[in-house]
Order: structure tokens, then C-alpha cells, then sequence
């Protein structure tokens, strides 16, 4: 009988002792208009991150993101009009400017930025992979 609950114990220990946290998510996405008619949109996605991504990862590192709507949603590209701002206690600012055609194509400029945020925040599908010359992480909303 002791033999049984010492073996009992030891797998309930096994599988909470094992479980890893993700260290590695979107936090908070918004986003900041900078025109009323049709235009690019500045998205900001607040990143937290473990300590050692944290002291991998600058600025001059970054070559490429993707952002993953969705399956059949994706923006793949590599160009200026992306930032990362380190703030301190693993937290990373990343500034993302659309191309326009990431709105105009589905017709999301007819929807709010409030729905259109609370759509992102809320999606499981929601992907943001930056790649760092050679290391690519990929972050998830929590």
C-alpha cells in the first residue's frame, strides 16, 4: 500500500512539477490612427518575454516578422516600417506600421479600431513571429 501512494505522489508531482509557464506572449496589442481616411495603421504589441529572450533580442537583430491573423491571414514581409523598444522587467515594445492593403483587403477598415482590437485580443489564432538573424521566436495572445 505505501509502495502505491508513493507512486501515486510521484506521478502527481511528475506532471505539476513539469508544467512549463509560457514566458513568451502578446501582453496588450493597440493601435494608434494616424489619419482619418484610409492609411497604414500603427499597431503596438507589448511583448513579455523570459529574461534570457530578453537580453538576445535588439533592435539591429531584427530582419523579418510575420503577423498570423489566422490560418489564411498573414503578413510575411521584411522592411522598415517595424521597431522593438526594450522598457525594462522582460517587456518589449514592438511598433508595427500596416501596409494598407492588410485592411483594405479583408474590408476591416469599416469595422472600429475597438472591434478590431478586441477581435486581435481575443483571437487563439493570433501569431507574431520575429525572426533574429538566425533565432525565430513566435509569440501567442495569453
Amino acid at each position: 500500500m505505501k509502495n502505491a501512494f508513493f507512486l501515486l505522489f510521484s506521478i502527481v508531482l511528475l506532471f505539476y512539477g513539469c508544467k512549463k509557464e509560457e514566458e513568451n506572449y502578446i501582453e496588450d496589442i493597440k493601435i494608434i490612427r494616424e489619419y482619418e481616411g484610409p492609411a497604414p495603421d500603427h499597431f503596438i504589441f507589448e511583448l513579455n518575454v523570459s529574461s534570457d529572450v530578453y537580453s538576445k533580442i535588439d533592435n539591429d537583430s531584427l530582419t523579418r516578422h510575420i503577423l498570423e491573423l489566422n490560418k489564411n491571414e498573414r503578413i510575411d514581409y521584411s522592411n522598415n516600417f517595424f521597431g522593438l523598444d526594450k522598457v525594462g522587467n522582460n517587456k518589449i515594445i514592438f511598433h508595427f506600421i500596416t501596409p494598407y492593403f492588410l485592411v483594405g483587403k479583408n474590408k476591416r477598415n469599416h469595422i472600429s479600431d475597438t472591434l478590431l482590437i478586441e477581435e486581435l485580443r481575443k483571437s487563439r489564432d493570433l501569431k507574431l513571429i520575429l525572426h533574429f538573424n538566425k533565432e525565430i521566436m513566435e509569440f501567442k495572445n495569453k
